[in-house]
């Protein structure tokens, strides 16, 4: 019978322990380059479908095709990776932990009863939020993996959910502008379904800043969204400069607030009133100038909200 004994490497000839060390180290990388390979194969796959030009759209498939071949983690892989599911998971326990049943009454009547609420006051919830933030390493996040628990939890039934999702948006602009055909179709998912004044007056200025870095397209975006059907696509479209200050295209706003200006809708006309009267912070005399030349055009709401900062819109006395 032959008997195997078990060699250290201490007892080995230097030359021998050196050669199985090598051995060893080749042996553990190789799972490594096989992955690595076909992940870089799966990016030049994508490129060389878009002519062999480096896209934008490119780029977003190869790190679409690469998610794929790899692990569906958002941190990496490995043991304890954070995916979509497991995160709403980790954030629906600490909602449910921190849960108000008296004010989610309170709030859900405020909302004409809409939607459901935990009922956590929003400085509590902004608190709890970025615990979560920092506990699932969404900084690590891909944009894809972003888009992907901003729907999840857009399809959620309380309202918390939506608010994570646009708090998460706002603190994170850049892996959720991306791409721009992936945020233009993530954006009007979101304004479309669970509409309300809470979350499209929030996803308005995101708009902006997708419209600011891609000026071309962006506006003709807008123009689009302007004449869209659904009311909230429109209001966007009026709200989308509100922060843009001095950069604000005026000739834009202008138009576009004479082009919804014969709308009965509340939400439309008080959204005229608030981008002008947000203008009018940077050039009021413009502002007052536009509203007396359309008066007959304009909302008395509309008026009265574009004025409120410049003494108001003359009241008519009774006769």
């Amino acid at each position: 019978m032959r008997c195997f004994l078990a060699v250290s490497s201490s007892t080995m000839p230097k030359h021998r322990a050196a050669k199985s060390k090598q051995s060893e180290t080749t042996s553990a990388s190789t799972p490594a380059k096989r992955r690595s390979g076909r992940q870089s194969a799966a990016a030049a796959s994508a490129t060389a479908k878009c002519g062999g030009v480096s896209t934008t759209a490119a780029a977003t498939a190869a790190a679409v095709a690469a998610t794929a071949v790899g692990s569906d983690s958002c941190d990496g892989g490995g043991r304890g990776a954070w995916t979509a599911e497991k995160s709403l998971s980790e954030l629906r326990s600490v909602y449910v932990a921190n849960a108000n049943p008296g004010y989610a009454q309170s709030v859900k009547q405020y909302m004409r009863n809409q939607f459901e609420f935990y009922g956590i006051r929003a400085p509590r919830r902004r608190q709890l939020n970025a615990e979560v933030w920092q506990t699932i390493n969404i900084s690590a996040w891909s944009g894809v993996h972003v888009h992907s628990l901003i729907r999840l939890l857009w399809n959620q039934t309380e309202r918390e959910y939506q608010q994570f999702a646009l708090d998460l948006a706002a603190k994170h602009p850049d892996k959720v502008l991306f791409d721009y055909d992936h945020a233009v179709k993530l954006f009007l998912d979101m304004i479309t379904k669970k509409s309300w004044w809470d979350t499209v007056d929030v996803i308005a200025p995101l708009v902006g800043t997708l419209v600011t870095r891609n000026p071309g397209r962006g506006r003709a975006l807008m123009d689009d969204w302007i004449k869209h059907d659904y009311l909230w696509v429109r209001r966007v479209a009026i709200l989308h400069q509100l922060y843009f200050k001095k950069d604000c295209r005026e000739d834009i706003l202008f138009r576009y607030c004479l082009a919804r200006s014969h709308e009965t809708d509340f939400f439309i006309r008080k959204a005229i009133g608030w981008a002008l009267r947000q203008h009018a912070h940077v050039h009021p005399s413009a502002v007052k100038q536009f509203v007396i030349s359309n008066e007959a055009k304009l909302s008395s709401l509309s008026k009265k909200e574009a004025l409120k900062h410049l003494g108001g819109w003359p009241q008519k006395k009774a006769t």
